[in-house]
């Protein structure tokens, strides 16, 4: 990766002041092993903004400057983004925001994915969870992200189908070591099998775990060592 290519990914959408910027991003690849090719950009957002002070003007910038950085990198056929607790302004609006916002790029809803964060699944309002639900005919993926920790355990298949999970990266790390991290990760592939959902492992930085995971089936990584196994 470049320099500029690095500044153009840790950057911030400069709406004219870095205060009245909503969030602050990066992009992360998930990459197919098999076909060493780019699967998906994920956008890795940071809402840094007072939820309260949000306009829609605001977040169709910044989700912009996130498309737009994507497309330079080469994710030309689909884009994550992590949907954020974003207060009073509400998932909903976020939803919509993205889709009109790619909309205008070029972009279809079937290339996005939005991704769930675990905590979204525990006690309390589950904002991003219920807009998703809402939208979801629109024709976008969902993943459930940060699987396997927290809330985010395989109860909550049987109410939610998702169409991505993805592993923890605390599950990855070191699985070659650990009989009960593969038995676990063996457990969750099982049933992604028997509900046709696709799996994604996060944190694969190291070639073992990259090969034990291809060996199991998972063909959708992400993290260091992952990253190096495509090219744009």
């Amino acid at each position: 990766m470049t320099e500029s290519e690095a500044e153009t990914i840790k950057g911030r959408v400069d709406l004219g002041s870095p205060v009245r910027a909503p969030g602050s991003w990066g992009l992360d690849p998930i990459v197919d092993v098999v076909c060493k090719r780019l699967y998906a950009q994920e956008a890795l957002v940071r809402v840094v903004a007072d939820p309260a002070t949000l306009s829609r003007s605001l977040v169709d910038s910044w989700v912009q400057g996130v498309i737009q950085a994507a497309q330079y990198l080469g994710a030309a056929t689909r884009l994550a983004i992590d949907l954020p607790r974003v207060g009073t302004y509400g998932a909903a609006q976020m939803v919509e925001a993205v889709l009109d916002a790619g909309r205008l790029a070029g972009l279809s809803a079937e290339q996005w994915i939005f991704e769930i964060p675990c905590e979204e699944w525990g006690p309390g309002p589950a904002m991003a969870r219920e807009a998703l639900v809402d939208y979801r005919g629109a024709g976008f993926h969902v993943a459930l992200d940060h699987f396997g920790v927290g809330y985010a355990g395989l109860g909550l298949l049987a109410d939610f189908h998702p169409d991505i999970i993805k592993i923890d990266a605390s599950l990855v790390r070191g699985i070659g070591e650990s009989r009960g991290k593969q038995a676990t990760v063996k457990g969750i592939l099982s049933v992604a099998r028997e509900l046709h959902i696709d799996v994604a492992a996060m944190g694969v930085d190291g070639a073992y775990e990259a090969s034990w995971l291809r060996a199991q089936g998972v063909f959708l990584m992400q993290g260091c060592y992952a990253a190096t196994l495509y090219s744009v």
